[in-house]
């Protein structure tokens, strides 16, 4: 299956494996790209973890 990706607009092939996957656990399709997927998944774990360091020096000093 082709998509396009909605954030840069570059078109992706989801395989009939993955598709099974997402429908199997109850998830939608993906709509962006797994490079796109990917950057956005690294700035939420660099967010999480800022937050994580600020409330244990919080806790610590605190």
């Amino acid at each position: 299956m082709i998509c396009q990706c909605k954030q840069c607009g570059k078109k992706f092939n989801l395989t009939e494996g993955e598709i099974e996957f997402y429908k199997s656990k109850g998830l939608s399709l993906p709509k962006r790209c797994k490079e796109c997927r990917k950057i956005n998944n690294n700035k939420n774990n660099s967010v999480s973890g800022k937050r994580l360091q600020t409330t244990l020096l919080l806790k610590t000093t605190g």
